[in-house]
């Protein structure tokens, strides 16, 4: 039986059983160590609660009292939103460690900090709030959603992007192409990327240009219905299985359908299960490149957390800044900081 306190008298001691508990390991490779950092850091929110949790079992409501007690004056998130912080990101990660806690007929679900998530998880969020308020401006703002764009790395991408920029100009379809995603969601991250300054995009990209579809000759003939248009998705199979092939408005006009952006969804929903690929017609004439906040952020922040992932120097040097920010109680002033700065409109990094 694992123990734990909650952090008012008024509940009872959280008693979970070992069978109960879900103990992901935090990764070995070191890049992946580094996606689930960011994972964790790309919203000060997910950074304060990660430095709430200790060694003791804690429920959500328990984590948002520490919230109140030790960073007055904020708005702490909702149960729910800390509860999703921390089965969803937190504890897939191997940063913190779940247990389901079975209380007067009622199962709750509990966190506390494992070790990866002291050693590395702990040091890391200290430093995203430093790095946050020295900037005055959040990670999110840069980061974004964990999960967006389509993209489940959606943080890691985003990074992966600006380093491929850092190694010279580039083009969205290269882009795409290097690392593996889809242009629209390359689009997508770059165009957030430039709101905060971290790139520049010049586009001039030829009016003729389409994305065209074509059946993939190696699919064996099977295909899933696509969102909720089963219907829709047939028609769209049947027309290229007779040889059709063409843009999203070739596709929409030649089986005669009229709303062009269900066409659109069942083409990208196909193109994934690779049953159609598509390729570009026209020529690609807009270019991207890094911006000179874009390779500050690179230097002073992501290969910061990056070589602290391989248990050098660097790790060490922010574990210090951990237990100093701890030790002087500008830790919660960080934090603090960061959530104002996370709560504010977004602003130009």
């Amino acid at each position: 039986m694992l123990h734990g306190t909650t952090g008012t008298a008024e509940r009872a001691s959280i008693d979970v059983r070992e069978e109960d508990v879900t103990h992901r390991r935090f990764p070995d490779d070191h890049e992946e160590r580094l996606g689930a950092i960011l994972d964790m850091a790309n919203r000060e929110r997910k950074s304060v609660t990660l430095l709430l949790l200790d060694e003791n079992w804690r429920i959500s409501p328990d984590i948002r009292d520490s919230w109140v007690d030790k960073i007055p004056g904020s708005e702490p998130p909702d149960c729910t939103l800390i509860r999703n912080f921390s089965h969803f990101s937190l504890t897939p990660n191997g940063l913190a460690m779940e247990g389901l806690w079975y209380h007067e007929g009622w199962m709750q679900r509990a966190w506390r900090i494992t070790e990866e998530g002291k050693k590395f998880g702990w040091p890391a969020a200290a430093f995203s709030l430093q790095y946050a308020k020295q900037k005055g401006a959040s990670l999110y703002s840069i980061l974004g959603q964990t999960r967006s764009c389509g993209d489940e790395k959606s943080t890691y991408r985003r990074i992966k992007i600006l380093e491929e920029l850092y190694a010279g100009d580039s083009t969205i379809v290269e882009l795409s192409g290097k690392l593996g995603i889809p242009r629209s969601v390359v689009r997508r991250h770059l165009r957030r990327l430039e709101q905060t300054g971290l790139v520049s995009v010049e586009s001039a990209a030829d009016d003729n240009r389409r994305n065209v579809y074509e059946r993939n000759p190696e699919n064996a003939g099977s295909f899933r219905p696509v969102s909720s248009l089963p219907r829709l998705t047939e028609r769209v199979y049947v027309y290229f299985v007779h040889g059709g092939k063409g843009s999203c408005h070739e596709v929409a006009r030649a089986i005669g359908y009229s709303h062009v952006g269900r066409v659109s969804v069942v083409l990208s929903g196909l193109e994934r299960q690779k049953v159609l690929f598509s390729h570009w017609k026209g020529k690609e004439k807009s270019r991207v490149e890094i911006a000179g906040e874009g390779r500050c952020f690179l230097s002073e922040y992501v290969n910061v957390l990056r070589n602290a992932m391989e248990e050098g120097a660097e790790l060490s040097r922010l574990s210090d800044l951990h237990h100093e920010m701890r030790r002087s109680g500008t830790l919660w002033e960080h934090a603090s900081h960061g959530l104002r700065l996370y709560d504010a409109p977004a602003s130009v990094y």
